[in-house]
């Protein structure tokens, strides 16, 4: 059975929020995420997936994010992860500042085709650059991933900053692993840019929190989704207007998958889940407690009877 594995954002929540699901699907499903034939990240799925790649066991990744030692993980995993920093909150007023002003190719694309336009593109776009260096931050993380890409399928999902064009690193372009996953990383207004063969690079979710629509042209069986920035029964207010945009830009993709004869299985946050996860994207503060409930959530929606059925292929999958 091929599988694709479709890690979405979420900064250090969603980081999580992947760990949880990722180990539940190892324990109930007795699956090892890591035999995925290719794994799509996005912004915090991007170093979850390269954390797969690397031969962190999905098991290992939840323990060592609660405090617990890890059991098969390469060398100093547990150090690099422990090590991770203490970042301001996501506000507005990281936002603020002179505008950037966006590229003439891009301008000329949007006359040319004013309903193309994305808003959340086309503010991305003009906000001033971040502040924070995110290399400064990840030096640790950074050499346990290593520099060489790794031998298995791994897409690495970012936005091209001067032309918002989507660039999947590992299939359509190449650079280091850390680079490539700090650039799917750089949230814009937050992060600084990161440069790569001389053109700078922001967060994949300034155009999808998933980008699971790169696997339509793969051969696969099925493809598997985690989206910690969408979510279940969500309501109208506006604190779920990023999630309800992350929803309406999955099931979108999930549909062009299916057109392309993939069906797809997705995993996000309920209600309860959601009010644990909070808003602040960057925060430290409750991952424990956002482990053990998404955890518990994610094997409720294992459990459920269609999602079991497009999963059976996958029980007794060989582990590595």
């Amino acid at each position: 059975m091929r599988v694709g594995l479709v890690l979405g954002g979420g900064g250090v929540i969603g980081l999580a929020y992947h760990a949880a699901s990722l180990a539940a699907m190892e324990l109930d499903l007795g699956w090892d995420p890591r035999t995925a034939d290719v794994v799509v990240g996005t912004s915090a799925g991007s170093l979850a997936g390269a954390l797969l790649r690397r031969g962190v066991p999905a098991s290992d990744l939840s323990a060592i994010t609660v405090g617990a030692e890890p059991r098969s993980s390469p060398p100093g995993t547990a150090e690099a992860l422990r090590a991770r920093p203490n970042l301001p909150p996501v506000r507005l007023g990281h936002m603020f500042g002179v505008p950037r002003l966006p590229s003439l190719a891009l301008v000329t694309a949007w006359a040319r085709r004013p309903w193309r336009v994305d808003p959340f593109g086309a503010l991305a776009s003009v906000l001033p650059d971040g502040k924070i260096d995110l290399s400064e931050h990840t030096v640790a993380v950074d050499g346990l991933l290593g520099t060489d890409w790794p031998e298995d399928d791994l897409w690495v999902c970012t936005v091209r900053q001067d032309d918002l064009r989507r660039v999947v690193f590992g299939r359509d372009a190449w650079a280091s692993l850390p680079a490539a996953v700090g650039a799917s990383c750089a949230v814009p207004g937050y992060f600084r840019p990161v440069r790569i063969d001389g053109r700078p690079y922001i967060d994949g979710g300034v155009r999808s929190p998933t980008n699971a629509d790169v696997l339509r042209r793969r051969e696969l069986d099925l493809a598997v989704v985690i989206s910690p920035m969408s979510g279940r029964e969500l309501g109208l207010g506006a604190g779920d207007a990023i999630r309800r945009r992350a929803r309406r830009q999955l099931r979108h993709e999930c549909e062009r998958l299916r057109q392309a004869g993939i069906p797809s299985v997705v995993i996000e946050p309920g209600a309860e889940v959601t009010a644990v996860l909070g808003s602040d994207f960057m925060s430290n503060a409750r991952l424990q407690e956002i482990v053990r409930a998404a955890f518990i959530d994610a094997g409720e929606q294992l459990r459920a009877p269609i999602t079991r059925t497009l999963l059976a292929g996958l029980y007794g999958r060989p582990r590595r």
